[in-house]
């Protein structure tokens, strides 16, 4: 029960939100969000929760659009020396004319037990969607691990992953403004409401504000501009028991 998917890194939209998103691709998000019509795509990403540097993790994704079928590729690593765990991923997505997106992302996942048990891992699926319900809704849909696969130490232990499936809505009600909501579902674990604003005060300047819920409520801000292709995201949560957890994206496009 106490087993989580803390080692997926967050996505760069407000409260984390990735389903409904048709803009941006996060790694380990909805893989139907890589649709962008830049040729290629580069991004790194740090994050740090609760100021605890063992909960450190570190993302790197690139991907090449094309007419026929986007490609991306990432990682990412979460932990410290004695504990880590990482994900790997291949991600292939297409446009259906505009109407519907449609993405398959292949992951291998790894975790470090200590010296005795070493690396243990094994093959995860993920798919997802998204689809246009007029001018200015967008309905996503994505899910991480859906047969509920899981690991086992050397002694037989069971390392339980978390499974996720997530539903989400954008509704871009105002030029610059966009509503975020999704509602997500671990099957061994909680259900996760998120919900968030972003404006769009200026062509640079990105303003996010949102808050999520699964066992507490936790507050989210960020800020995110724009610079001659590239992108500056600062993302923070604030956990009302935790404290404060912090992530970085810096990307490029061509």
């Amino acid at each position: 029960m106490c087993q989580s998917p803390d080692f997926l890194p967050t996505a760069v939209h407000t409260a984390g939100i990735s389903a409904p998103i048709t803009d941006r691709w996060s790694a380990f998000g909805n893989p139907a969000s890589m649709v962008q019509n830049t040729r290629w795509q580069f991004a790194v990403q740090y994050e740090n929760r609760y100021l605890l540097k063992q909960f450190n993790s570190q993302t790197g994704q690139v991907a090449f659009c094309n007419k026929y079928v986007n490609v991306g590729i990432c990682y990412t690593h979460f932990g410290y020396k004695q504990y880590g765990e990482m994900v790997a991923g291949i991600n292939f997505a297409h446009n259906f004319g505009g109407k519907f997106t449609l993405g398959l992302q292949a992951n291998y996942y790894a975790a470090y037990m200590g010296a005795e048990d070493g690396y243990r891992g094994t093959v995860l699926p993920q798919v997802g969607m998204t689809v246009e319900a007029g001018s200015k809704v967008t309905i996503g849909f994505h899910t991480f691990n859906p047969f509920m696969q899981h690991v086992k130490t050397r002694a037989g232990a069971k390392k339980q992953l978390p499974a996720i499936y997530a539903i989400g809505v954008d509704y871009r009600f105002y030029k610059g403004f966009s509503w975020l909501t999704e509602v997500s579902k671990d099957l061994r674990g909680e259900w996760r409401v998120a919900t968030g604003f972003e404006w769009q005060a200026v062509e640079m300047l990105r303003v996010k504000l949102g808050m999520q819920a699964s066992r507490y409520f936790i507050g989210c801000i960020g800020v995110g501009m724009k610079f001659s292709g590239f992108r500056f995201d600062i993302n923070s949560e604030i956990h009302p028991i935790l404290g404060v957890c912090l992530m970085g994206n810096v990307s490029y496009e061509l």
